[in-house]
């Protein structure tokens, strides 16, 4: 018997990891960019870009497109009172972190750093007029979300 699909699969992105990761950042462009414009225009678009082009390096730099991806995200907090989808970048680097450094440190200060922006964002997006009980409950499933990615 011939090797699975998914053997092979696992084989070849392991073999090419920058083509992977290049192909991740272009779905993920394809449909969050637009989605962000669409919700903040000029703002949503630099922000979703700012936070997805640095998927393309994740694993050549983890740490830089940690720092990257942090730093837009704060600026989305500051800017916006909704998330965008691209967000969705926040949690892909905190999981490229976990499995790419070898800094037990590093590692958990990129969880701590998840979590507490999944708290900070809870807050900033909930709305009224049962703000407290929206903002723990979104800040649970981003805490969640977080911890499981």
């Amino acid at each position: 018997m011939g090797e699975s699909l998914a053997f092979r699969m696992s084989r070849w992105s392991a073999a090419h990891p920058a083509r992977v990761d290049a192909a991740v950042t272009g779905v993920l462009a394809a449909g969050c960019v637009p989605a962000g414009v669409a919700l903040a225009g000029a703002t949503g678009l630099l922000l979703s870009l700012g936070l997805v082009v640095p998927l393309a390096g994740r694993r050549r730099s983890p740490l830089g497109a940690a720092a990257v991806v942090g730093a837009v995200a704060v600026a989305q907090l500051v800017t916006l009172p909704f998330w965008l989808p691209a967000d969705l970048a926040v949690a892909l680097v905190v999981h490229t972190v976990a499995a790419r450094v070898p800094s037990r440190a590093a590692r958990f200060a990129a969880l701590v750093v998840g979590v507490a922006g999944s708290v900070a964002a809870g807050f900033r997006w909930s709305t009224p007029p049962e703000y407290r009980a929206n903002a723990l409950a979104a800040a649970a499933v981003l805490s969640l979300l977080t911890v499981l990615i």
